[in-house]
């Protein structure tokens, strides 16, 4: 699961569509108000975001349970899991992959971000100031809808590559204590589970790397919204006490 918006998503796919059409009309019929309608439309862009991270991220969605699990009474406690998330040499093999990734991706969004700009003051702006298309506003139009276009393609693209990182994100929290409510992990990001979250998830035991994993399920938005591992020594005690939360949250319907 990821707390990116879904690239794939229609309603993703139609607002933007929608956006970029609002931006080629102030750039073609409107240009005096182009600077007011580019602010709508990143008001328009964050919204939609924030709007998809608020409805499908229960730990943003659901603060009142959030400060229920961080009030309740301390069940266990791990201070300091580090060097156990160190020692799982495929964690840390997989979290340099992904920063690896991460690094490509900024780096290629440093290069596009300037080719934009080249290209709309090098290119753009000398076809739209052009005889042909200065005396024409239809003309403007269709080319600012077709550069619109070709950005979004470009940044379509970069989207399923964050999607797809997204969908493989996995956390430990260096520190984190279990209450008789959930989970409340430190560290980046940090973690706050109810138990209304776990009662959708499924929990794993790793013995040999010492980590209990609680995984989301994909078929309820109820869920945790990425997979958390838990590492500890004592994997049994971790395990029983998520079992133990799940339980009692499964039975008051909560």
């Amino acid at each position: 699961m990821s707390s990116y918006p879904n690239p794939y998503s229609p309603k993703y796919l139609a607002v933007s569509q929608v956006l970029l059409v609002v931006l080629a009309i102030a750039n073609s019929f409107l240009p005096k108000y182009f600077f007011l309608f580019y602010i709508l439309y990143l008001i328009g862009t964050f919204a939609f975001i924030g709007i998809f991270t608020y409805r499908t991220n229960p730990m943003i969605r659901d603060r009142s349970l959030m400060k229920e699990v961080m009030s309740s009474r301390s069940l266990h406690e791990e201070k300091d899991v580090q060097q156990l998330i160190m020692n799982d040499r495929e964690y840390v093999k997989e979290l340099t992959a992904q920063s690896s990734k991460m690094l490509k991706y900024m780096l290629f969004l440093l290069i596009y971000t300037v080719a934009v700009i080249l290209v709309y003051d090098d290119v753009l702006i000398k076809v739209i100031n052009s005889p042909a298309f200065k005396a024409n506003d239809i003309y403007r139009f269709v080319i600012y809808v077709i550069y619109f276009e070709a950005l979004f393609g470009i940044s379509f693209i970069m989207s399923r590559r964050v999607f797809r990182m997204g969908n493989i994100n996995k956390v430990a929290p260096n520190s984190y204590k279990i209450t008789e409510k959930g989970v409340v992990g430190n560290g980046f990001p940090s973690v706050t589970i109810h138990g209304v979250h776990l009662a959708d998830a499924e929990i794993r035991v790793n013995p040999e790397n010492k980590y209990v994993e609680i995984v989301p399920s994909d078929a309820s938005k109820k869920s945790v919204p990425y997979t958390v591992r838990l590492y500890s020594n004592d994997v049994n005690k971790v395990k029983e006490l998520l079992e133990r939360v799940k339980k009692i949250s499964v039975k008051k319907g909560t």
